[in-house]
């Protein structure tokens, strides 16, 4: 993968949020900028606005799930990252705006609660409004930790807050309004995100893309992990070997949110296979719940994770637990393309009774010449893979390309385990869900 092109993505946006600045620069003020310490905080206040209310409408935009942003963020999973990113810095920049304000619009403690709260112009009570609405939602989806149905559903409130903050900007007397460029440029990314907002949260049903699948079998692997097994009611979702899609199950009881899984057929089978394992309150539901027949929603697919991007045949790839399922895709894939690789898996698990997947990747090993060879690694036995058990079952460890794709915190760990043992960035590729 082209680090260059992943990370034009993150400079694309610090450069669209570093603009407000430079605009406010040259946009004629009733007093001078930064003469003073009452001034400086001013000017600071009048920029982490500007700044905080385009980067709050980026991070709308993130979370849309538009196809053509993957590429440059290197997948939907990094986009989710910044998306995060962006959100707790715009959330800063804003919320200390008002505050910085203050020594203008505020002498004595009756005038500072009428700028904080409601007052008479409505200009500033759109602000006020937004403001309030952001640290409420923030509030209930960080710290507060609801159930993922609720959270999502709670998300959908940060586009209306963007609205009355969008309002307050364009309505203000001041610097804004005194200069095109900058309210021009401002209604350009708050609509953007205004309208990102809409298109994934309001009308997502009637406008994106998505896929009719029925429930064709379902087969219980363990006492926790299941493997289910979708017919396209129609048209099927064309992929690549370790994309994901996200799926909504239409049952009676059931969510309607639609969730990530990751797809373990190959690219060449019509019938899609993903794996569940129980997890939280929705997986556990799919497990004890979901019935044959059920239509399923397919919306997708999203990722870069793919052994296909890396030019080097020679590969190591490390699956934990449940993140086994793309690597299956992968090897169904090889061995129907017979392309010549030269593969390393760790199957990392508990315990024998985890590797639900061991007898399939053993046959599909057997088939592969040698090219494909699997190692159980059972964390009751071993304790924690890391790179010096690597390093001592691998030739050339620094040679070859890494593929990971386990818990957040498995990858993060291995992550900062290569690197400290000098082991290339650009050579590791992981996929986690932190969404």
């Amino acid at each position: 993968m082209n680090k260059y092109k992943v990370n034009s993505g993150w400079l694309t946006v610090i450069l669209l949020s570093v603009i407000p600045f430079i605009l406010w620069i040259f946009a004629p003020k009733a007093d001078v900028p930064f003469a003073n310490f009452q001034n400086s905080l001013i000017s600071f206040g009048e920029i982490f606005g500007l700044v905080g209310l385009v980067m709050f409408s980026i991070t709308l935009i993130l979370a849309s799930r538009l196809k053509f942003l993957e590429p440059l963020f290197g997948g939907l999973n990094r986009i989710y990252e910044k998306h995060n990113i962006l959100g707790q810095i715009s959330f800063i920049l804003l919320l200390f705006h008002p505050l910085l304000l203050l020594p203008r619009y505020a002498s004595n403690i009756k005038e500072t609660s009428s700028f904080l709260f409601f007052s008479g112009l409505w200009a500033r009570n759109f602000g006020i409004i937004a403001l309030w609405m952001m640290i409420i939602l923030i509030i209930l989806t960080l710290y507060l930790r609801p159930k993922y149905n609720l959270w999502k559903n709670i998300h959908k409130f940060f586009g209306v807050a963007l609205f009355f903050g969008a309002l307050h900007v364009y309505f203000i007397p001041g610097y804004v309004m005194n200069n095109p460029i900058l309210k021009i440029y401002i209604l350009i990314f708050a609509v953007a995100g205004i309208v990102a907002f809409l298109y994934r949260s309001v009308f997502a049903r009637f406008v994106i893309k998505t896929y009719g699948y029925i429930v064709e079998d379902i087969k219980k692997m363990s006492d926790d992990i299941m493997e289910i097994t979708l017919r396209p009611a129609s048209k099927s979702v064309d992929f690549n070997a370790g994309q994901f899609i996200f799926i909504s199950f239409e049952q009676e009881g059931f969510s309607s949110e639609s969730h990530p899984f990751s797809i373990s057929s190959s690219p060449s089978e019509r019938y899609l296979k993903i794996t569940v394992k129980k997890l939280g309150d929705y997986t556990a539901d799919l497990y004890s719940r979901l019935r044959i027949g059920t239509f399923a929603r397919v919306e997708g697919p999203f990722g870069m994770f793919s052994y296909a991007r890396s030019k080097n045949s020679n590969q190591i790839w490390i699956a934990g637990g449940i993140g086994i399922t793309p690597f299956i895709s992968f090897i169904k894939d090889l061995t129907i393309k017979k392309i010549d690789y030269s593969v390393q898996l760790f199957y990392c698990v508990e315990d024998e009774h985890e590797a639900v997947y061991l007898d399939l990747l053993n046959s599909l090993s057997l088939k592969s010449n040698n090219k494909l060879k699997i190692i159980p690694f059972y964390f009751q036995e071993k304790g924690y893979i890391n790179v010096n058990y690597l390093k001592n079952n691998i030739d050339n460890l620094s040679r070859k390309e890494i593929f990971i794709c386990a818990p957040p915190r498995m990858i993060q760990e291995l992550k900062t385990d290569f690197m400290e043992s000098s082991i290339s960035k650009s050579l590791i590729h992981s996929e986690e869900f932190n969404f």
